[in-house]
């Protein structure tokens, strides 16, 4: 038995934040799946569409990759080292951004969001979300915290990932 592939449609979520008086497309968050960063693959293709018509917008555009494989956020420059990213694009501010790199021990980051106008950046909490989202979606009974993760972790932080996982009780 043999099972055809077929060209489904891939659709990706991202959140937009609109200004309730103009209606207008104040920022647009965009958190990375694995579609978004398999090299060649559609969704990568989607992705990079996606973004390259966000930077000719007046909306501000806010990735995040909490994912160690595939390939990282678009830059011209190298990227810092880190084991996840979050870049910011401020529509008045392109072509320069900001950007997170963040280490897989480090606790993520509070970011700001930003917001139309003279209005202050809204912070965005990422562990609080994080930590929220692992809980309601109950993935403590889906991830399997036996096996080692994929892509492996280099011999310092492997032995400090299971330290952690015995901790929580995971190992």
């Amino acid at each position: 038995m043999l099972t055809t592939l077929l060209d489904e449609e891939i659709r990706e979520s991202h959140l937009k934040i609109v200004d309730a008086q103009g209606k207008t497309v104040v920022a647009v968050i965009e958190v990375f799946s694995p579609a978004n960063k398999v090299a060649g693959a559609r969704g990568r293709t989607s992705y990079i569409e996606k973004r390259a018509e966000m930077m000719r917008s007046q909306s501000h555009w806010m990735e995040i990759d909490l994912l160690r494989a595939g390939e990282p956020i678009v830059a011209k420059e190298t990227l810092p080292e880190g084991d996840y990213f979050v870049h910011v694009s401020r529509a008045q501010k392109r072509p320069r951004g900001y950007v997170w790199p963040i280490r897989l021990e480090e606790r993520l980051p509070v970011v700001g969001v930003p917001l139309g106008g003279d209005d202050p950046d809204a912070p965005l909490d990422l562990q609080a979300v994080l930590d929220a989202s692992y809980k309601s979606g109950a993935y403590d009974l889906e991830v399997d915290y036996r096996r080692e993760p994929s892509p492996p972790l280099a011999e310092g932080r492997r032995i400090w990932a299971d330290r952690l996982l015995h901790e929580k009780s995971h190992r």
